[in-house]
């Protein structure tokens, strides 16, 4: 009976030409070193054979005295493979257990995958505004402008507070109030906590007051500023995943303070974009670094079964122009000059 053969590789020419026949050495198979396709392989090394097993024999490819490999052939019913012997040294693999922080934050993404998100980016012309910004008596983040700019956006804008209600009559449900959620990135004993901050009516806050609140998010104790996100923690997973549901789909009062009406999540400070990330609101804000002509990317993520394409085109239009207008004034306010008054120049 003829033997196999077999195309390129091992036992092949480099370049995929037949190789060699091979034929049965007892248990195991080995390639004859006069044969002539062998031969006509040039480069190809003579093939040795080593000592013989009862799983077969080994073959062994000197190249430049040495030995590079050792393989063998198997049977393995009606065809031959072949196995290559590496030695890999195996680490241990180790488990923990998922704290309540982490826990809640694989619900709100499981939960968000539900919701036909998709984005919008538009490029905005911030040059005037960053120059303005670093001209402030007091440091005022991107973050605190973009959360009342946003804010304003959405007050105008009823689409924005609006969510939906599944069932077997679909309803959207609109609420006056406007509650911005902001995602807060804490280092908590070496450990890193994702923590989200509620802010109410925004809009009718100062610069000044929204950047107050973000730093004491980020320094103030944990029980202070993220009580009731703690409390959602520490309940059992499933109930805490019952707990979210209620409230996604919920069209009680309270649903816009505890969930949001709109987010702002950025990784701005670190150099990078979050483009697309899980949210449960009907939209949620996230910016770019600035780059180094003044403009920057902006992206606004919204939920398809309440707004299309067209109104956050628009609205981050009308983003822009808030930015470039309303909070710019404030910003030039900030960075004049204090006015002492003529007993402070007598002093």
């Amino acid at each position: 009976m003829a033997a196999p053969k077999t195309r390129g590789g091992f036992g092949g020419c480099p370049d995929g030409r037949p190789g060699a026949r091979l034929r049965r050495l007892g248990p195991s198979m080995a390639f004859p070193p006069d044969s002539e396709e062998a031969a006509g392989c040039p480069g190809r090394p003579e093939p040795l054979v080593g000592p013989k097993s009862n799983t077969g024999a080994k073959l062994a490819f000197p190249r430049a005295g040495k030995v590079d490999s050792i393989l063998e052939w198997r049977p393995c019913q009606g065809r031959r493979s072949l196995l290559g012997r590496v030695s890999m040294k195996r680490s241990p693999v180790t488990t923990a257990r998922c704290d309540g922080n982490r826990g809640c934050i694989a619900d709100v993404a499981t939960l968000a995958r539900q919701i036909p998100l998709f984005p919008v980016d538009r490029r905005f012309d911030l040059a005037e505004l960053a120059l303005v910004r670093s001209a402030c008596r007091r440091r005022i983040g991107w973050a605190a402008i973009f959360l009342k700019a946003y804010g304003m956006v959405v007050r105008q804008t009823p689409a924005l507070r609006s969510w939906f209600l599944p069932g077997l009559r679909p309803r959207l449900a609109t609420t006056t109030d406007n509650v911005a959620t902001l995602a807060v990135n804490r280092l908590e004993e070496n450990r890193e906590r994702l923590c989200w901050a509620r802010l109410d009516r925004p809009e009718e806050r100062t610069v000044v007051e929204i950047q107050q609140f973000i730093d004491d998010c980020s320094r103030r104790p944990l029980a202070e500023m993220f009580k009731r996100q703690l409390e959602l923690e520490m309940l059992p997973g499933w109930l805490r995943r019952a707990v979210l549901r209620w409230n996604l789909r919920s069209a009680s009062a309270k649903r816009a303070a505890r969930l949001g009406t709109f987010s702002v999540s950025t990784l701005a400070g670190f150099g990078a974009d979050n483009r697309f990330h899980p949210t449960l609101c009907t939209s949620s804000l996230c910016y770019g670094p600035l780059e180094p002509d003044g403009r920057c990317l902006v992206t606004l993520i919204a939920d398809h079964r309440v707004v299309d394409g067209g109104l956050v085109a628009r609205s981050l239009i009308t983003l822009e122009r808030v930015l470039r207008q309303d909070l710019l004034q404030e910003l030039r306010q900030l960075a004049a000059p204090a006015d002492h008054g003529p007993s402070a120049a007598a002093a």
